[in-house]
């Protein structure tokens, strides 16, 4: 089976076709192409730079397979970045400041 693109998944989200953790957990199993550097999310530093959080799980081998906790705590940590994020094209075009 072929990966979909991250625009189609999205737009699958949007119509309410899966959720996001349907998403997340399709992204564990490698179905969706990864996320690019436009959908990236920044928030701003004390000294004003632009930073992108992340998680990962260290120790975790290329290859290895996501518990069930360890996807429920990626998508709830994935909605708290998104919460508090904006995105690159919104800083460039529109001058977000965080």
């Amino acid at each position: 089976m072929g990966k979909i693109t991250r625009k189609d998944a999205t737009d699958l989200i949007d119509k309410g076709i899966i959720t996001k953790e349907d998403l997340q957990e399709m992204e564990n199993q490698n179905l969706v192409s990864k996320r690019g550097k436009s959908a990236e999310r920044y928030m701003k530093s004390k000294d004003g730079k632009w930073v992108i959080p992340t998680l990962y799980f260290k120790g975790l081998t290329k290859g290895g397979e996501y518990t069930k906790k360890m996807t429920d705590l990626k998508a709830k940590i994935t909605t708290l970045i998104e919460s508090n994020t904006v995105i690159k094209d919104k800083i460039n075009n529109k001058g977000v400041s965080n």
